[in-house]
């Protein structure tokens, strides 16, 4: 490109780092007409669910940014006079746990010192309800809502499409868990999974109403390209 000579199609080898991230140009944007601003925080999710798209977009190493730019990031959108929701995250909140605590951390140290302008919703895996540290750490920073994908009311149909994380603990006991620290969660349903039986339906809508998981998305099974369903 310095030279001039730019021609032909680049393609990436890797997944990108977010390490040297720059600060987005949030000042481009008049965000008195946005319902809230997107922050990213990580990409990349560890699981391996075979209808999946965002493992082979983003892979399965979680990058996450760091605090720091995190920070940055807040003082940005402070600066210009925004204040309201935060979608934060992105890919799963806690791919690298330690590293999600590190930032959440930093966090609470600024909105405390900044009065708290801002609260956060974002998307995690369900076993965010076995991890106190992080959901005391995200009522601290005023975190009001998450998705999670739950998908499936059947077991079976779950452990087929390599999705375990969500057998190891009953959905309607993890909602619990999360609401106790002040969180809605919603939720995203996938219909026409393999091995689905007629009850299907009945088994969805009984998940739903154990859990009080808002369904936000009910989608049709697609195999999305280069997925390993696809």
């Amino acid at each position: 490109f310095a030279a001039g000579t730019s021609a032909g199609i680049y393609r990436g080898t890797g997944a990108a780092e977010l390490t040297h991230a720059p600060t987005p140009r949030y000042d481009l944007a008049d965000l008195s007409k946005y319902l809230f601003v997107g922050m990213s925080f990580s990409r990349g999710c560890p699981f391996n669910c075979e209808f999946c798209a965002q493992i082979q977009i983003f892979g399965r190493k979680p990058r996450t940014t760091p605090a720091e730019r995190v920070i940055a990031q807040h003082q940005a959108l402070y600066d210009l006079g925004y204040r309201g929701m935060i979608d934060f995250g992105y890919d799963n909140l806690i791919g690298d746990i330690e590293k999600t605590e590190e930032v959440l951390e930093a966090m609470e140290q600024w909105n405390h010192a900044h009065g708290y302008p801002f609260f956060y919703s974002t998307e995690a895996t369900m076993n965010l309800a076995r991890l106190p540290y992080v959901l005391e750490l995200m009522r601290a920073n005023d975190f009001r809502y998450l998705f999670m994908g739950i998908e499936s009311g059947d077991d079976e149909v779950l452990k087929q499409t390599s999705k375990g994380q969500n057998t190891a603990m009953r959905p309607e006991a993890a909602v619990r868990i999360i609401n106790s620290y002040g969180i809605v969660v919603n939720t995203g349903l996938i219909v026409g999974f393999d091995g689905e039986t007629p009850q299907i339906a009945e088994k969805i809508l009984s998940m739903v109403e154990k859990t009080g998981a808002f369904p936000t998305l009910v989608l049709p099974l697609h195999a999305l390209p280069n997925t390993q369903l696809s």
